[in-house]
């Protein structure tokens, strides 16, 4: 800078990260559920270092020259956080096949805050193949990694199944996160962006002629972040669970009898290949190489048999949808088309993409429609891409204003005719091809002439009773419609409405905590571009005395002001009782202390203080709060935690707290009611997924135990 604006210059130093290690010899966080294996290359499962990799493993350089293997391989790499050796991740693609550097990997091995910090190392191989089963071959100076981006950002992820990773819905815990690479790819380095392949069970694995790899299925990863290998599926995949997730994990068996590359050096029989500590987060690819799931762990070693010779990779067939939103699922990033395919293949030469400035068109009548297709190009592709309509209505016709088009270039799609198709919903797409190129956008058409018919609720039942105060609404399939209204009011005229929404789906989730012990009214409608269908046929139900906040919020590690939860109740009368349930995953029940206050009465008690175990300097050493307190319990928080490491530290239905609940008699339900969970050791984590109240009004008989029945 020049020296006379030097004084305006404000510099800091954020992080320095010192490899003192060197590279290829510590993997942290692989996720290891079978305690007590020390066999070759497992190391890593008893501690947070480790060795080198096993000699069972089958370096990529094996592969033949023309093996399509050779093109998910250029997508995979190792990377590190702040300096660390970590875990394995892949590029991957997206229907626009832009090159867009998605790099996906496992949640268990980085949170969203590590983003910014992780190295990814590309090529990172052996450059010839070593025989699996020679230990000799892998205690050699592994090669230079030199090709490195540095800086990630967070894109989405779902759920880590570990503890401490607030896994308290199994089948929300599939282990993906999806973060966007901030460097610009280097040409040189060749890399692939794989295809990916969102469908359920089942996928074929099998064996092809002779020592083909035809047909196999397979995981290309780092084991100890050391050099690439690549480990072989010849059966059939099926579903399985690891640590608190439930079925949203592929379990591939590992080739017993891997296939003989035509790289190896000659010797003696193969052994089984596996995955080890800094395998996490690497890809399974189907046997059309495609991306279907990311490790997360499993029981996998050198020279193990039978269903040792497994691990589990949380599937893309979960992770698609997630949780829901654009941070927790993977659609809305690997689907920026909005074309919603099932599987798509990978992209890593000169190519060229389609994108539609509408991919869903919905319209009341039959006047011509108009899309404007863009072609866009990668790796400096310009060759002419010819456009055609696929799966076009029978009687309509279609036309394009340019055709070929040059890339990048732009065409406008006039559909015509469309009185012959007649309404409905139609599934077209729009093909662009160039020599031996072809590329799809789908196209949602949707044609009506008169507003949709009446729908009919199918849950919740009329005069259902105990439904939760944020319940499900569902409806049959109307035809012609393009969306759906729902209404819930506190009168059968619909005068009082206090809830409303609307919905591209046949059911709504209630987005907001309805009223506890309250009856409700609930009507739903079909709407398209003809106007308002009739409203359903109301449907009554009455909710439960049960008020619920869910945070989902991590509980900060040894910080005594630990993490407060509000929830804000609208609804007003003096309480003649009150109960509670908690949802709390932990890894170390004896380091927390719970409490709740009602904010506006400044009424505080406190419902366990670092529970009592066998330890009684460290408290409970067992996890998770998961059970109702009451007053009327004969067991306690405090006292009787059962003790011992257990995966439930209170198994029973109810608990009774430090404080009595009976405190806050006489107050008014309404205000901002606090609960405060705090950690008060270090290592140990945890998280506060949900907490309810369950309040009786005064003169109201104080019954709580029928509540507690299958809580949480």
């Amino acid at each position: 800078m020049p020296t006379r604006l030097r004084d305006q210059l404000s510099l800091t130093v954020q992080q320095v990260s010192h490899g003192y290690r060197g590279f290829g010899t510590k993997a942290p966080n692989y996720q290891q559920v079978i305690e007590g294996l020390t066999g070759d290359g497992k190391q890593s499962c008893s501690t947070l270092g480790g060795q080198r990799s096993g000699s069972c493993n089958q370096d990529v350089a094996c592969l033949s020259e023309g093996d399509p293997w050779n093109l998910p391989r250029r997508s995979v790499g190792a990377y590190q956080v702040s300096g660390t050796d970590f875990c394995t991740g892949s590029l991957v693609n997206n229907t626009a096949n832009d090159q867009r550097m998605l790099f996906m990997t496992a949640r268990h091995c980085i949170g969203p805050s590590d983003a910014p910090n992780v190295v990814i190392f590309w090529n990172y191989e052996w450059p010839t193949c070593r025989r699996p089963g020679d230990p000799s071959g892998t205690q050699v100076q592994p090669p230079d990694p030199n090709q490195s981006s540095s800086g990630t950002t967070f894109i989405a992820n779902t759920v880590n199944p570990f503890g401490g990773g607030g896994c308290s819905d199994g089948s929300e815990c599939s282990d993906m996160m999806l973060v966007e690479v901030n460097d610009e790819p280097n040409p040189d380095w060749n890399l692939y962006w794989s295809g990916w392949d969102r469908r359920p069970p089942p996928t074929i694995c099998a064996q092809g002629p002779g020592n083909s790899t035809d047909g196999l299925c397979a995981s290309i990863h780092h084991p100890g972040v050391d050099e690439k290998r690549i480990t072989w599926v010849a059966d059939d995949m099926q579903i399985g669970s690891i640590a608190g997730s439930d079925q949203v994990h592929w379990q591939p068996f590992w080739h017993t009898d891997p296939p003989e590359l035509p790289n190896m050096p000659a010797g003696g029989p193969l052994p089984p290949a596996v995955t080890e500590g800094g395998s996490s987060g690497s890809p399974l690819y189907s046997a059309d190489q495609r991306l279907i799931g990311v490790l997360s762990g499993g029981p996998a070693f050198c020279g193990a048999t039978g269903t040792q010779l497994s691990d589990f990779y949380g599937g893309l067939f979960h992770g698609w949808e997630g949780l829901g939103t654009p941070d927790t699922r993977m659609r809305d990033h690997l689907d920026p088309l909005g074309s919603n395919p099932e599987f798509i293949d990978g992209t890593g030469d000169t190519g060229f993409a389609l994108s539609l400035d509408s991919a869903e068109i919905s319209q009341c009548g039959f006047a011509d429609v108009q899309v404007t297709v863009d072609v866009s190009s990668s790796g400096g592709f310009a060759d002419p891409v010819t456009l055609s309509t696929i799966d076009l209505p029978a009687g309509a016709t279609d036309g394009y204003s340019t055709n070929p088009v040059p890339p990048p270039g732009s065409s406008t799609l006039t559909l015509s005719n469309l009185a012959s198709a007649g309404i409905g919903s139609y599934s077209l797409s729009v093909q662009g091809e160039s020599g031996t190129l072809t590329r799809l956008a789908p196209i949602s058409l949707n044609l009506a002439e008169a507003a949709p018919a009446a729908a009919t609720i199918i849950a919740p039942v009329s005069g259902s009773t105990d439904i939760g105060t944020s319940p499900t609404i569902s409806w049959d399939t109307v035809a012609g419609a393009v969306r759906y209204e729902v209404e819930i009011a506190t009168d059968p005229g619909f005068t009082d409405i206090v809830y409303s929404a609307t919905e591209a789906t046949e059911f709504h989730v209630v987005g907001s905590s309805l009223s506890p012990s309250t009856t409700f009214y609930v009507r739903v409608r079909g709407i398209n571009d003809c106007g308002d269908g009739a409203w359903s046929e109301a449907v009554d139900f009455t909710t439960a005395n049960l008020i619920c906040i869910s945070p989902d919020a991590a509980i900060p590690d040894d910080e005594a002001a630990g993490l407060n939860s509000d929830l804000v109740i609208e609804t007003s009368g003096a309480l003649g009782g009150l109960a509670m349930t908690l949802d709390i995953t932990h890894t170390w029940v004896g380091d927390l202390i719970i409490t709740l206050e009602h904010v506006d009465t400044g009424t505080s008690i406190e419902l366990m203080n670092r529970a009592d175990g066998a330890n009684t300097t460290f408290g409970c050493n067992s996890e998770n709060v998961q059970t109702g307190v009451s007053d009327t319990a004969t067991l306690s928080l405090q006292a009787d935690c059962d003790d011992g490491g257990n995966p439930n530290a209170y198994p029973e239905a109810t608990y009774r707290p430090n404080d009595p609940l009976a405190s806050f008699i006489g107050e008014d339900l309404s205000g901002t009611w606090r609960l405060n969970v705090s950690d008060n050791a270090g290592a140990d984590t945890g998280a506060l997924n949900q907490w309810c109240l369950i309040p009786t009004p005064a003169n109201s008989p104080l019954i709580f135990e029928d509540r507690f029945e299958g809580t949480p």
